[in-house]
């Protein structure tokens, strides 16, 4: 179908370092027509699998640290239209539970709105700011369960050396790119973000798709512009 991925379930962690260490050695046969792997903690290859957050990898240490998991990082993350779209998924799902359980929402709702409510102004006003707030935390949840435990290194690789990002609360993903195969890094700064100094960074890079669902591009979270430059 198109894709360039491969999977491998239930494979042990000691084989999938000893994959990892195959795959990514530079003086393999076509080394230098492979392309770029993303490397789950429980894979060690270019899949799309994840493993449980917390297993240890058999490469080498990093030989430089460039960033690491901030937790006041959550703020840059949390305002974004996304915010609305989760409130309304989540909101649209509570509001069939509690109809299956006998709630009377719609009533509830236009008692809200009546002559002896709010009224429809007040109404929409307060909808929209419980949808934002309820959106954002959301957003700042997803923050912390996706980026914990970041860390970006450069490490090194048989033949140069590689740029690896790690992340993850409940799971563990961890993506290799080679410096060898890097073309530039580009930096998203839409009006709104470019005014609160936010920042999306992802590299520019052969074998990496940067329209990929898992954004294996990104090379940090989003964060101030100071940490992207």
């Amino acid at each position: 179908a198109g894709e360039s991925a491969l999977s491998l379930d239930a494979v042990s962690v000691a084989e999938a370092e000893s994959l990892q260490r195959l795959l990514l050695r530079a003086d393999a046969p076509d080394a230098k027509d492979a392309p770029d792997t993303e490397v789950p903690a429980d894979a060690g290859a270019a899949t799309e699998a994840e493993a449980p957050a917390g297993a240890e990898t058999g490469a080498d240490g990093p030989a430089e640290v460039y960033a690491r998991f901030q937790p006041g990082w959550f703020v840059y993350n949390m305002f974004n239209v996304w915010a609305y779209v989760f409130a309304i998924g989540v909101g649209w799902g509570a509001y069939w539970l509690l109809t299956g359980f006998g709630v009377d929402v719609g009533g509830f709702v236009a008692g809200l709105v009546s002559s002896d409510g709010i009224g429809w102004f007040w109404t929409s006003v307060l909808a929209v700011l419980a949808l934002g707030a309820f959106g954002a935390a959301g957003l700042a949840l997803n923050y912390f369960v996706e980026y914990w435990g970041f860390e970006l290194a450069r490490v090194p690789g048989e033949k140069g050396t590689l740029l690896r990002t790690r992340q993850g609360l409940f799971t563990t993903r961890t993506v290799n790119r080679d410096d060898n195969r890097m073309r530039g890094v580009r930096l998203s700064e839409p009006v709104l973000w470019r005014w609160l100094g936010v920042t999306d960074t992802q590299v520019i890079t052969t074998g990496l798709s940067l329209w990929s669902m898992s954004q294996p591009t990104a090379i940090l979270p989003r964060g101030p512009r100071r940490a992207a430059l």
